[in-house]
Formats: structure tokens, sequence, C-alpha cells
């Protein structure tokens, strides 16, 4: 009897404990929700868009380039662009500068003339130098180096851009989605969708996520749904690299055509259903009707992995590939080799298209920049 009493104390001195440490990780839990709550004040967020701005508004560019017409008539194009290393590069959009007779952008309020280094018309990009030693100045830059996080749907997002030549101006918007192909066109790589709408001039502007990291430039604008594609930061560092090495674009050449499938039984595939003869494919033994299911070790899902895992694989490197041929897994290498610069030419009349949208005839033109017979030769060392 006298042990049963025991037993029972023990027993209610334990569950009074138990009650002590459950209501203890309660009171902290609710302190650590308070906190996430106060956190999460709109004033914090609007200071965090304010930092953004205050932090990179000083690498934004207008960007101008004049171009004649057809018809001998001249015309200007206005864009953004961004700062991006200390010798003077510029990133902006290839619509703007492609085919320029004169190209100069305005920092700060004064105007440099700028040389063309190279673009891309396959994303929009295009890399150009204004002329003057900016190695002496505190150049402000846009980093886009070492960012390769992939944005998610529904993350926040502050643009800068110059909108119609007007002083930088912030953005802010979502993630709407990614897209490897828009209507009848299929892109290059996976594009960043969103909601920032993109008004004349503010093509080129540099994009960052909440925390304040580029994740890329706006190359496309969407009104039909009220947004923007951005070219991620990732690939965007690559094509600039590729244009200050090489003055162009070098894009990987594999030889195959592949489709994506899906039904019921399969779930969704990538299938390849064209070898190019005498392509790198065909020399590794890729068969029409081969399911891809890795790519360096990446796996295959669909066409967006498919996108992310070859656009980056560069001329002279191997590729190794896993297919499933008939029930069994393959291992297949392809030597890549580079695509020839007239496949990328023959991408530059979309961009004339684009120019023809865009154009704003010299003499309508009511801003503070050099006509066609100007050419502004201010150097940065004059300030």
């Amino acid at each position: 009897m006298f042990y049963t009493y025991k037993k029972f104390v023990a027993i209610k001195v334990l569950c009074f404990a138990l009650y002590l440490f459950s209501w203890t990780v309660f009171a902290q839990e609710k302190d650590s929700a308070s906190a996430t709550l106060a956190n999460s004040n709109p004033l914090l967020l609007q200071d965090s868009v304010k930092k953004i701005y205050s932090e990179n508004k000083n690498a934004i560019v207008k960007v101008f380039a004049s171009k004649e017409g057809k018809d001998s008539t001249s015309y200007l194009l206005v864009g953004s662009g961004f700062f991006v290393s200390k010798e003077g590069h510029i990133m902006t959009n290839a619509t703007v500068t492609y085919a320029a007779r004169n190209l100069w952008v305005e920092h700060d309020g004064v105007p440099y003339s700028a040389d063309l280094v190279g673009l891309d018309p396959i994303t929009n990009l295009s890399v150009v130098k204004a002329k003057g030693d900016f190695k002496s100045k505190d150049l402000p830059i846009v980093n886009i180096s070492g960012n390769n996080n992939e944005v998610e749907t529904a993350q926040m997002l502050v643009s800068i851009s110059s909108e119609m030549g007007q002083t930088p101006s912030a953005a802010f918007g979502l993630v709407t989605g990614h897209n490897i192909r828009f209507g009848e066109k299929i892109l290059p790589t996976v594009y960043i969708r969103t909601n920032i709408p993109v008004f004349g001039g503010s093509s080129g502007g540099a994009v960052f996520s909440i925390d304040g990291v580029f994740i890329g430039m706006t190359v496309a604008n969407l009104p039909e749904l009220g947004g923007s594609f951005v070219l991620p930061a990732k690939a965007a560092k690559r094509v600039f690299d590729d244009i200050i090495l090489c003055g162009e674009p070098v894009y990987g050449w594999f030889g195959l055509r592949t489709q994506e499938l899906s039904d019921n039984v399969n779930g969704t595939r990538v299938v390849v259903d064209m070898v190019m003869e005498k392509g790198p494919a065909k020399k590794a033994g890729f068969e029409v009707n081969d399911i891809v299911r890795e790519v360096n070790s990446s796996k295959i899902r669909n066409d967006v992995d498919l996108r992310k895992a070859t656009f980056f694989i560069r001329p002279g490197e191997i590729a190794n590939f896993k297919v499933e041929r008939k029930g069994e897994i393959v291992n297949l290498e392809i030597l890549v080799e580079r695509m020839i610069s007239d496949v990328i030419k023959s991408q530059m009349g979309a961009l004339e298209q684009s120019q023809n949208e865009m154009k704003l005839p010299v003499e309508s033109a009511n801003m503070n920049v050099f006509k066609e017979d100007e050419n502004p030769e201010q150097e940065a060392s004059d300030n």
C-alpha cells in the first residue's frame, strides 16, 4: 500500500513537470509567433525596398542609340542599363544597341560616349562600354556574380530602371512563373516571368530579390499579361562572359531535337524526335525515341529541366547523358560542338522588329540627349 502511494506521488510530480515544460514551450512559440508578426510590418518591407533602391540606383544608366531607318529618317532608341564592372562595362538590351549609328549613356546626369562590345540576339543581352577612366572613381556597380539560386513563384522582386529616360525609379512586384516558351517562341533557357511591366525606356533594368541579391535583367515586355520576362542572373553572367572574352555569345550545339510528352501511364518525359546526321548526338549514338533521363547527373523530367541543364554546357565539353531505350538505361557522351555564328545572327531580324515598335523620332524626343550629329565625348575624368 505504501509502495503504491509513493508511486502515485511520483506520477503526480512527473505530470506537473511535463505541464511546466509544455507551458514553457508554448510561451516560447507564442513569443516567436509574435516576433514573426512584428517582422511582417509593412514599414519594414518598405524599408527593404528603399534600401535596395538606394544601394543600386547609382549603378543605373540611361542608354541612348541613334539609328537611321530605311527611309533615311533618324530615330532614337531609349533603354536602361547598369554598370557591372569598374572598367565601365554596362549590361543592357540588344534591342536598343543593335545596328546603332551612335551609342551613349547618361549616368548621374552626365552623358558618356559608348562603344558596343557585343550582343546576343537570342537572349536580348548587350554589353556596351562607356568611354572614360572609371577605375579612378568609386563607380557603383551591380554584382552579377554568385547567384545560382533559383527564384520561386510568388517571391517578391524590386526592379530599378530609367523609364523613358527619367531618373532611376523602382518598381515592386512578384515572380509569377517560369517559361521556356511563350506562344510559338521557344526561349533559350528558363526565363523568370514577373508582374512588373516594362514601359518605354525601362527594358534592360536590373531586378533584385527582396534581400537585395541581383536575380536578372528585364529583356521583354509582356503587355498581354501586364508583366515582363527576366533573364536569370546565372544565364546573364554566362552570356556576359562570352561577350567579354569572345566579342559574341558562344553556344553549344548538340545536334538533336526533343519534345516533351505526357500521358497518364508514363507521366511527363522528354523524348528525342530528331537526330541530325553528322551531328554530335549522332556520333554519340543517340537514336530517335530515346527518353532523356539525366544530363550531367541532373534529373530530366521535363523541358524545363533539359533547358536548365544544357544552356550552360559550352563547346568542347563532354555532356554525359542517361537515356532510356526500350526499357534499359544507356549512357551516352556527347562532345558538344559550337553553334555556328550564322544561326545566332539569323535572330537579328527579331531585334529589328522590336526596334520598329519602340523607336522615337529624334525631332520629337523631348529629352536632354544628344542628337544624330552630336557625338558626346565626355570622359569620366572630366567630372
